[in-house]
């Protein structure tokens, strides 16, 4: 059902935002804030039909509203009526469910249709069977940029997915999301908010831009070749007027376009997450990340030990450490050299799902964890290094006959170890170093994961030496 919209008047002034709109998905059994514009000082009614009784606000000097409104646990469609002044305008479709933001660069607004040359794996399967999936739904804010903070997204609606839509959803937000519904019997909305290119500098505010002072202050170009970098551009015309809507959690990955600022991203990553949760009125909010996988960046000379992408993974960890409630999925066994968009979509869905599920919702006996560095000493020419969240037991799978450690001595010069593992223990030699003190596992842009737990969960990348 479309929404309706009585009263033609030419001074006609009541609206709602995109994204209170037909077929929407509302976070259920909570409060969720409803808003739109209308004349200054106009009382606005809204009437839904989950509610004993109409609720009522009053619009402010400017013409702005907002109310929040109690939301059922049912899975019935309803509708909600919002008027004032002779004006009405009419929401159906509405659904209660779980709703989530994606955000991020282009792997995560990379559709499952793929881009050219450059496929989502296994994604002809998914869209057709996304006919099953009618209470996943997804709302795409349109890939543009503004000066200033809006009012409104510049484009976007709700889309259920079937298989005449869901090759144009983001693959991992579509994903997510099945999982999610499969798992939690509800509906579940999307509200992809991610442009290709974009770094963490797009995504914020100008005040909080500001904040950081190796950052030279510029205005955002509209006609720039590249806009998704234009500082504070998304945060203007996506996130301003998207991040109010009451949702549960955001799922994030973005960080290519800032392998050369790793120093800034840990400290600008927070400072982002926490303005998303001020905006949002949530100040919990989950926010879940992906670890960037390996790539061989077009700087990269041929056998360079290149470690932008390596850095930019260590800023990722210190932006989980220092802020609660947020976590990190590893990415280190997906990755492919020569493409930044890897075509293991489903499983970068289904390692962010396993976290939403356990961390969010409470599930017990789905692994989320990945192995993870927890220490290391030295014992003759051996050196042991110790594992955190190891399920089973960790072993190596050589890639390209590298065991992926290298250790060093005093002298800081990194060589190749040979290792063998012992439980949640990795035991690394190398001929010519007597006495090792550090090690790094696979830190390099394009190093690919090659220790793994009995789960096949790979270990994140590491350095002690830092």
């Amino acid at each position: 059902m479309a929404a309706i919209l009585v009263w033609f008047a030419a001074d006609a002034q009541l609206a709602l935002p995109k994204l209170v709109s037909d077929n929407m998905v509302l976070q259920r059994e909570t409060e969720v804030r409803v808003w739109g514009w209308g004349a200054p000082k106009a009382k606005v009614k809204i009437d839904a039909d989950w509610l004993a009784k109409p609720v009522t606000c009053v619009c402010d000097d400017d013409g702005c509203w907002e109310r929040f409104i109690a939301t059922a646990g049912d899975t019935d469609t309803h509708s909600m009526t919002v008027s004032s002044r002779g004006e009405r305008i009419t929401v159906g479709g509405i659904l209660f469910g779980e709703v989530w933001f994606c955000a991020g660069q282009s792997n995560m607004s990379m559709p499952l249709r793929g881009y050219r040359n450059q496929p989502v794996e296994n994604s002809e399967n998914v869209v057709a069977a996304s006919d099953g999936w009618p209470q996943v739904r997804m709302f795409t804010v349109a890939k543009k940029i503004d000066r200033a903070p809006r009012r409104d997204v510049m484009g976007g609606s709700w889309v259920s997915a079937s298989s005449g839509t869901t090759a144009e959803f983001s693959a991992i937000g579509y994903m997510f999301a099945r999982e999610l519904c499969e798992r939690l019997k509800v509906p579940v909305g999307m509200i992809n908010m991610s442009m290709g290119g974009s770094n963490v500098q797009a995504w914020v505010s100008r005040d909080l831009l500001a904040e950081f002072p190796e950052v030279a202050m510029r205005p955002t170009d509209l006609s720039s070749k590249a806009p998704q970098r234009e500082q504070c551009g998304l945060y203007n015309s996506m996130v301003h007027p998207s991040i109010g809507y009451t949702a549960k959690g955001a799922i994030w990955y973005q960080g290519e376009n800032n392998i050369y600022t790793p120093d800034l991203y840990a400290r600008m990553l927070p400072a982002m997450i926490g303005q998303w949760r001020e905006l949002s009125g949530n100040a919990d909010m989950p926010f879940y990340m992906v670890e960037i996988a390996p790539y061989r960046y077009k700087n990269d000379d041929a056998g360079a030990e290149a470690e932008d992408a390596a850095l930019l993974r260590e800023a990722q960890h210190a932006a989980v450490a220092c802020t609660a409630n947020t976590d990190i999925v590893c990415a280190a066994d997906l990755g492919e050299l020569r493409n930044i968009h890897p075509p293991k979509k489903y499983e970068i869905a289904e390692r962010l799902a396993a976290v939403a599920l356990t961390k969010s919702y409470g599930f017990e006996g789905i692994v989320c964890t990945f192995p993870a560095f927890a220490g290391a000493e030295t014992d003759g020419d051996t050196m042991k290094v110790r594992f955190d969240n190891v399920c089973g037991g960790l072993h190596i799978v050589p890639y390209g006959g590298f065991s992926g450690f290298r250790i060093a001595g005093d002298d800081m010069v990194f060589r190749d170890a040979e290792a063998e593992t012992d439980g949640n223990i990795v035991k690394l030699r190398c001929d010519g170093i007597s006495e090792p003190k550090y090690v790094r596992y696979g830190f390099r842009n394009d190093s690919t994961a090659t220790l793994f737990d009995a789960e096949g969960r790979p270990a994140f990348p590491f350095r002690s030496d830092n």
